[in-house]
């Protein structure tokens, strides 16, 4: 560039004064215009860039006392006294015009850069050079990152703002410098404030594709680091910054996908709308989000999650997503269309749509989701569909789809487009007949070998399979006339009737059947005929005559006689009269092909039976023939057909009922039963009890329905049990407890309102459930157990918020769930839940406002004050439970800033002046708050009790309510606790210890904590007493006593005390070693930590002898080295069942139900049996 010649007022400005006042006047004006609003921010940008280029013109300028300087120099150090001056303005709603000049700094950087470059090209400069703009946004970097070490929070935030608005306009700046700045980006990604990892994570992902060597694309480092930090980083505003900045890849796609079930409703809200929105083709590419480059797992992944998400917003995002998925579909189809009418090329489009999920599979429900959001968003495509005679002649499993959810949702919104759309029943029919045959056809080339591609051949029958079980539902949710029901039900009975109907096609045969047939009773009789023509079919009867003896098929149950019990059909087939010994291969082949089948179809009608077995004797015929020998069979196949269709005829029969829970628990303690057989019957148990639920309630049988409940709890923590079935007992007991089932009467002994002094056991039965549910829940083992945590997770908050009572009970928990939970986390327990979460859980449980509307209007004043007894227990466990490391205390101290307080005048006086004893305890006592904001958290929480309830605490005094007996059991455990404390510090070998015990002593009774001497000494003397005791029993307990934590085997050896007189004796005892008692979920070498549910006479029977036998109908502990249960149930009540079940069903011979089905057997023989097969003690 040519040297410039100075004109006369350049002169004079070289002098300084002028231009120094002027560039400081001019830029002060621009940063107050910008920050009012963004509108003028272009004509400010061209005004600075000005100003700019007049001092980068200017050699030298005298500058204060600092001597002459050039003018570039003087623009840089005048902007950044004036950048200083705003990045310790907090981020604050009040204060975004801090935002807005951060957004003009970057705009200009970006006007600038982008000017010089065009005046370099302009003049045929390597546009590599260096220049003015170069050089300032060099300087500028360099001086922001002297901030990303500051220690005020909002000066790192407001440098990060600045990096993240220019970062992507630097221009040609320095290698070193951009990795300079790349590498202290990479290191305040692990800053402790959010936005600041907000900030650095937006830059870093306008980087990530910046190449860093000439032989990789993008910066690999910086992707695996955002893509880590998507999925571990414990803020969702910084896993929204990543997904909303970083540009999509193929890799990238994966680590989006796994947010799916983000935690955040608003990030995967986000996913939907914004991450996997089509944004189009660049440059003739196609998105990687875009549908026709997906592959099936994402697709399905996609749909699924988003779909079947709890939350509508997201669902909302995820039906938009298809319908621009459809619209994509539909631009081919569209291009080529022509003239061809609009319902053909709508229908091709949503066939085309249909084409992306894989109908054989799972696919075919999330596609019939998807397709219903794509009918909801564009109901004009819904009104262009036809369904003609040519349609149903050239059918896809997806044109079949199509139809089906056509039907449907016709059938919800606009009847009457059905019948303008769709054809006669009759045409459905002929089409379900026509592919019915070249299925028996493909399976005939199959059975002789004819095909020379079996694999194709099998295919070709799926296909026809998913057809015909589309159409088949097409029917059953059409309007059918008379001569359409004639044609259908023929057909139904015709396909029924056929050895090779396939299994899967069954079901939807009976719901057509059940459309067409007058009633219930009918389709309960037309298939017992079906079943009898299975096992007799009328082309193979030997006997002249016999048909002539067979009922009339068209015949109507309601002409026979509905009291009397028909007798099962004898079979008129030699192979079902024939011994199984005496049966050939081929033979029992067939033979166990057809009960199969008739169990299947026993099965799907017993599905979708309402009605009462008395009301359906027609049935006893085929459970006595067919369902009970499918039972006794070693078959695993036919005994779980037959237990299934047994526990469906209990539903409708209490009689049954009652009779066959036995025959349910059998097999169930059965050692071979395998995982799959053992869920369906404890589901097959938990269906039972809930629909004869007013019997099991009766007075009678609550104690046999509470050893049920016993044998359950015992299964769900035996450490053997399948995910699975932990699930359904999961969803099982949380239904009976729902259902109130459990009885809720206190079985303590106390009397209901005292429980100043209560402890930790169990108050009622329903409280045992409720612990142990928790106790699943919060298991690490079962981390991985979605179906149960999720039907926990939202059971337990709906049990929690529909009675007052039930908070209470969730409040009582909290207590022996936190220690245990506290306890595994500090033993290193993978996925151990923090203190501080299971705090949150419990307030949130707990807390009064979040009752639903109508428990609100009904709940009394000592309701409403369930989470004040949660803060007395909170300050009992700060006293009383040493044990608790220090995060466990802060946690607790934490709590108490979340405690509800009711206004109401009314609330308890004597709860309030309680709780206050207990606060001033916690403050001044020998057991203060771990650390100073715990110690805040607990004087911030006194004030408030003395604020809100000053009307309970007015006359208060703390020496008065010490001669008062309402306080005596309060004053019993503050004074036992002092005195613990006394005895802590009391030690004789050191002098120094005993000083410090008489100084404790002085300042507690200074302070009026600490009662007169002949009142404490009574209470030492018990104290003493009482922990000699309890050390005799530990000694005498052996495998019971407590293991000693990890935090306990770091102490130092401690006393111990034995009672071997009247008189106390202390001996040295080294630490007791560290006892691993829980195992990880995937560190198979580790056992899991059983809690076991110990009852009266187990505890009676393993202490014998001991000095202190626990009292507590069910006591909650954690046992060391328990070794695992076998499967089934409890070893101690397996004997007495095996002897029930053998009473029942005989153990020397084949299992029979004779006297199943016996009605006129004596009523008080029946109950002994019912008492006999529910006794599991």
């Amino acid at each position: 560039m040519p040297a410039r010649t100075l004109s006369r007022n350049d002169s004079q400005l070289i002098t300084g004064g002028p231009f120094t006042e002027r560039l400081k006047r001019t830029l002060d004006g621009i940063l107050s215009q910008v920050q009012d609003n963004i509108q003028n921010h272009s004509k400010n940008q061209v005004a600075l860039y000005k100003l700019h280029f007049e001092a980068q013109s200017i050699p030298k300028v005298t500058e204060g006392g600092h001597g002459r300087i050039s003018g570039e120099r003087l623009f840089s150090d005048v902007f950044d006294e004036r950048l200083s001056s705003i990045l310790d303005i907090p981020k604050k709603p009040q204060h975004n015009k801090v935002d807005r000049v951060i957004q003009f700094i970057g705009s200009y950087i970006k006007y600038m850069n982008e000017k010089a470059a065009e005046d370099t090209r302009a003049e045929g400069e390597d546009e590599d050079e260096d220049n003015f703009a170069s050089r300032f946004t060099a300087h500028l970097i360099e001086y922001i990152l002297q901030g990303y070490h500051a220690l005020n929070k909002t000066v790192r935030l407001r440098v990060l703002q600045i990096t993240t608005a220019v970062i992507s306009h630097l221009g040609t700046i320095d290698g070193d410098l951009y990795d300079k700045l790349r590498d202290a980006l990479r290191e305040r990604a692990g800053d402790k404030e959010n936005s600041v990892r907000t900030q650095v994570v937006m830059s870093l992902c306008k980087i990530v594709d910046t190449p860093t060597t000439e032989d990789t694309e993008y910066d690999e480092d910086v992707e695996s680091e955002l893509l880590e930090m998507l999925a571990v980083d414990t803020a969702a505003e910084v896993r929204r910054a990543i997904l909303l900045n970083l540009p999509l890849t193929e890799v990238r796609l994966a680590g989006v996908l796994t947010r799916l079930r983000e935690e955040d409703a608003v990030t995967r809200r986000l996913i939907y709308a914004k991450t996997l929105a089509l944004e189009g083709t660049t440059d003739g590419e196609t998105s990687i989000a875009n549908p026709r480059v997906l592959n099936w797992e994402q697709v399905e992944n996609i749909v699924k999650h988003g779909l079947n998400d709890r939350d509508e917003s997201v669902r909302t995002a995820a039906g938009r997503l298809m319908t621009t998925w459809y619209d994509e579909m539909g631009t081919t189809i569209k291009a080529e269309a022509g003239k061809r009418p609009v319902s053909e090329i709508v229908q091709e489009q949503m066939v085309a749509f249909l084409s992306l999920f894989h109908l054989q599979a799972e696919g075919r429900e999330l596609a019939q989701k998807a397709l219903e959001a794509v009918f909801r968003a564009r109901p004009d495509g819904v009104d262009n569909l036809r369904f003609d005679e040519r349609f149903w002649r050239h059918l896809t499993p997806e044109s079949a789809l199509l139809a089906r959810v056509f039907v449907d949702h016709c059938r919800a919104r606009d009847s009457a487009r059905l019948d303008a759309a769709m054809t006669e029943v009759h045409t459905l029919a002929g089409t379900v007949q026509t592919l019915y045959n070249a299925l028996l056809e493909d399976i005939d080339n199959e059975r002789h070998g004819l095909s020379y591609a079996p694999e194709d051949l099998r295919a070709a029958q799926d296909t026809k399979i998913l057809i015909i079980d589309q159409v088949l539902q097409t029917i059953s949710l059409m309007p059918i006339d008379h001569y359409g029901g004639q044609i259908t039900a023929k057909m139904m009975r015709a396909m029924l009737e056929n050895e090779q109907l396939p299994e899967k096609l069954i079901p939807r045969c009976l719901d057509v059947l059940r459309e067409v047939v007058n009633n219930e009773r009918d389709l309960i009789m037309r298939v017992v005929e079906i079943v009898d023509e299975l096992r007799d079919p009328a082309s193979e009867r030997g006997v002249e005559g016999e048909e002539e003896q067979a009922q009339d098929p068209d015949a109507s149950q309601d002409d026979m006689d509905p009291n009397a019990t028909p007798m099962a059909k004898p079979p008129w087939n030699d192979m079902f009269k024939k011994p199984v010994a005496e049966l050939t291969e081929k033979e029992q082949q067939r033979v166990d092909a057809v009960d199969l089948k008739c169990l299947t179809l026993l099965q799907c009608v017993l599905e979708r039976v309402e009605e009462t077995l008395e009301n359906n004797t027609i049935l006893m015929g085929p459970t006595a023939s067919i369902i009970m020998p499918a039972i006794a069979r070693e078959n695993a196949d036919f005994r779980e057909k037959g237990l299934l269709c047994l526990g469906l005829i209990c539903l409708i029969s209490l009689e049954v009922a009652k009779r066959s829970i036995g025959v349910f628990l059998q097999h169930l303690h059965d050692e071979d039963c395998p995982d799959d057989l053992r869920a369906t019957l404890v589901m097959t148990l938990f269906d039972v009890l809930l629909a004869h639920r007013h019997f099991f309630v009766s007075k009678p049988m609550t104690e046999h329905v509470g050893k049920l409940m016993t044998m359950f709890y015992s299964m769900m923590q035996d450490a053997d049990t399948d995910p699975k079935l932990l699930a359904v007992l999961g969803h099982g007991l949380m239904k009976v407890v729902l259902a109130g089932m459990i009885s809720a009467a206190r079985t303590d002994g106390r009397e209901e309102g005292d429980d100043e002094d209560e402890g930790v056991e169990e108050r009622s039965s329903l409280e045992l459930a409720i612990r142990n549910l928790i106790v699943s829940y919060t298991d690490p083992t079962t981390s991985g157990n979605q179906p149960l945590l999720q039907c926990l997770h939202h059971a337990l908050g709906v049990f929690a918020h529909t009675s007052a009572g039930n908070k209470d009970i969730m409040r009582h928990s909290f207590r022996p769930v936190y220690k245990r939970l506290c306890e595994t986390f500090h033993d290193g327990v993978e996925d151990a839940l923090e203190p501080s979460k299971v705090a949150d859980m419990f307030l949130e449980w707990t807390d009064p406002e979040r009752a639903s509307a109508l428990v609100k209007e009904h709940m009394s004043v000592k309701e409403w004050s369930v989470q004040l007894d949660l803060a007395r227990d909170i300050m009992r466990m700060l006293l009383q439970d040493t044990e608790l490391e220090k995060d466990e205390r802060k946690a607790l101290c934490s709590m108490l800033s979340a405690i509800y307080l009711p206004d109401d005048p009314d609330v308890d006086p004597l709860k309030v002046q309680r709780l206050k004893i207990l606060a001033e305890t916690v403050l001044r006592g020998r057991r203060p708050p771990p650390g100073q904001k715990p110690r805040e958290q607990v004087e911030k929480f006194d004030r408030a009790l003395e604020k809100k309830y000053a009307v309970q605490l007015e006359g208060f005094s703390r020496e008065d309510a010490r001669q008062q007996e309402q306080f005596r059991s309060v004053f019993e455990f503050v004074d036992g606790i002092l005195d613990e404390e006394e005895e802590e510090d009391a030690k004789p070998a050191r002098r120094a210890g005993a000083r410090r015990s008489a100084s404790v002593a002085t300042t507690e009774a200074s302070t009026g904590l600490v009662a007169e001497e002949e009142d404490v000494k009574p209470v030492i003397r018990k104290t003493r007493k009482r922990r000699a005791e309890s050390v005799t029993s530990s000694a005498t307990e052996g495998d019971r006593s407590k293991p000693a934590s990890k935090r306990k085997a770091k102490a130092k050896a401690k006393r111990r005390r034995t009672s071997t007189s009247d008189e106390d004796t202390e001996v040295d005892e080294p630490p007791a070693p560290v006892q691993r008692t829980r195992r990880s979920t995937r560190n198979a070498a580790k056992k899991k930590e059983v809690i076991n549910l110990i009852t009266d006479e187990e505890d009676a029977a393993n202490e014998a002898g001991s000095a202190a036998a626990d009292d507590d109908d069910f006591v909650v502990e954690a046992t060391p080295k328990v070794k695992p249960r076998r499967r089934g149930l409890p070893v101690n009540v397996g004997g007495d069942v095996d002897r029930d079940i053998s009473a029942l069903l005989g153990r020397g011979g084949p299992r029979t139900s004779g006297s199943l089905l016996n009605s006129a057997e004596d009523v008080d023989s029946e109950d002994e049996v019912i008492g006999s097969l529910l006794s599991l003690e």
